[in-house]
């Protein structure tokens, strides 16, 4: 064995890059998990650490199950000293998808309720919980819990002894920094006082998503200086916070049920974050002129000389998924986003912007220079596949003004030729060399990746524009495109050819 191995900080390593093997799409299930098990069982060595890693993050409760010691009282039993030999090692515990079975979860309780009160807390070093079951939640909760989400569907929905146990969770946990709580289909009922008293017992509190809660505790939390990312879902219905949110607050989201609700709540608070997301909640046929007004108020209620990253989405007011047609980026909004010149990100890639023009894109990227991410419209799905207005003069317009750009997703008219091309006898559309050779004065290192979504192609123009692209960006290597058109794998295939 190689003398490296015996020094620790090394076989850590080395085990914490195989425990994220499962985080790669191209491996098989579970490989990471399945090595680490064999290393636990290779050598002395070995045991160890690759336990540590095995158990470090357990996204089931199925693992705790089949080694917990069922029907026994018994501090000392041979099955409790196994239950804490891997309980120990959990760091992380999602159990948000997890569906215990009634019966299991039952067994499960009675033997928790026989157990000594020394066999508690059952995972005392973990340091992130996740979870939806508040009749267990008591039972994983400790001081070292610094990370705490919970997902409800309905508030109302729980029992007063479900709900006592969450009302002591600060007691329970009382070190925590970064609290979240999902409220799923709970329009009845609005938990703002619930969550004030929670929120306000962890001092060192610095990420929050939380429903819309009472001025008092809102000021409270600002008058600490502490938090630095607020997440808030926002009804119709919610408390609306009147005043300035402090600058600490670097990354601010606003997730609400409708544009209304959106303008609602920025009308009476100013903000200064560098980060900002908003998440508007829309339904089929929303008035465009609710959406236009929450576009204007934004630079009002924004400090648009400190914002560096904002994302607009539009979401379902059901279920806060995304939702498709229903905003559009076009001329009266994009005069709204060019008051935001100290923008590094942009990302509107859910928005549909087949309306914008040459013009709208040009007047958009003259404005923000300093961009190194823009992302308009290759994410929104377009079932109806409208045509784009815009062609290939946008992505100049925005590489000549954006010059620092890493990132770009649009969506365009590839079947226009680019500026200066000329059409062969059989129909194919040709550049000049002189033409390719200046690149059209324009010249971008940085982009190696370029996402054009359902943007149309002709086989016409195929050519040209893997000519047009390689001059602009000469360390593009490949075209993400959405639709199944061969004609974007013809031009991935010429840049390849370069």
């Amino acid at each position: 064995m190689h003398h490296s191995l015996y020094i620790s900080e090394v076989l850590g390593l080395i085990f914490w890059f195989v425990r994220h093997w499962d985080d790669q799409p191209y491996q098989g299930t579970r490989v990471g998990k399945k090595t680490l098990a064999s290393l636990a069982r290779t050598c002395h060595l070995f045991s160890s650490p690759a336990l540590d890693a095995l158990w470090h993050d357990l996204d089931s409760f199925d693992p705790l199950l089949k080694i917990f010691p069922i029907a026994t009282s018994i501090v000392d039993d041979t099955r409790w000293s196994t239950f804490r030999k891997y309980a120990k090692r959990v760091k992380t515990f999602r159990g948000l998808k997890t569906r215990v079975p009634v019966q299991a979860k039952q067994e499960f309780i009675t033997s928790l309720q026989n157990c000594p009160q020394a066999c508690f807390p059952l995972l005392p070093n973990v340091t992130e919980l996740e979870w939806s079951e508040l009749s267990l939640l008591g039972y994983f909760a400790c001081p070292a819990v610094t990370t705490v989400t919970l997902s409800f569907t309905r508030w109302l929905a729980h029992s007063s002894a479900e709900l006592a146990v969450l009302a002591d969770l600060p007691r329970l946990c009382p070190n925590v920094t970064s609290f979240t709580v999902i409220l799923r289909f709970s329009w009845d009922y609005e938990p703002s006082r619930e969550v004030g008293r929670m929120v306000t017992q962890w001092p060192r509190l610095k990420t929050l998503r939380t429903c819309g809660i009472q001025q008092p505790v809102m000021d409270l939390l600002f008058s600490r200086q502490i938090l630095e990312s607020l997440y808030i879902d926002y009804h119709g219905s919610s408390h609306v916070y009147t005043g300035k949110i402090p600058e600490t607050v670097r990354e601010l989201t606003l997730g609400a049920d409708s544009p209304s609700s959106c303008t609602r709540f920025l009308e009476t608070a100013y903000a200064s974050p560098t980060k900002f997301r908003l998440l508007i909640g829309m339904n089929e046929g929303q008035e465009d002129a609710h959406v236009e007004e929450t576009f204007r108020v934004l630079p009002r209620r924004l400090d648009t000389s400190r914002l560096l990253s904002l994302a607009i989405r539009p979401t379902s007011t059901i279920a806060g998924i995304p939702m498709w047609h229903t905003l559009g980026l076009r001329e009266p909004l994009v005069s709204t986003l060019v008051e935001f010149t100290a923008l590094r990100e942009l990302d509107l890639d859910l928005l549909c912007t087949v309306q914008m023009s040459d013009a709208d894109y040009e007047c958009l990227a003259r404005s923000l220079t300093h961009l190194r991410s823009l992302k308009l419209g290759t994410a929104n799905p377009s079932i109806t596949r409208p045509w784009p207005v815009a062609s290939v003069k946008a992505i100049i317009a925005v590489l000549r003004y954006c010059q620092h750009l890493e990132t770009l997703h649009m969506v365009f008219d590839g079947s226009i030729p680019p500026p200066g091309a000329s059409t062969m006898q059989d129909g194919k559309v040709a550049l000049s060399e002189a033409l390719v050779c200046q690149g059209w004065g324009v010249s971008n290192r940085h982009i190696t990746m370029l996402r054009v979504g359902y943007s149309p192609i002709k086989d016409a123009t195929i050519n040209a524009l893997a000519s047009c692209f390689k001059s602009m960006m000469p360390r593009l290597v490949h075209i993400e495109h959405t639709a199944r058109d061969e004609e974007w794998r013809l031009v991935q295939t010429i840049l390849e050819l370069y």
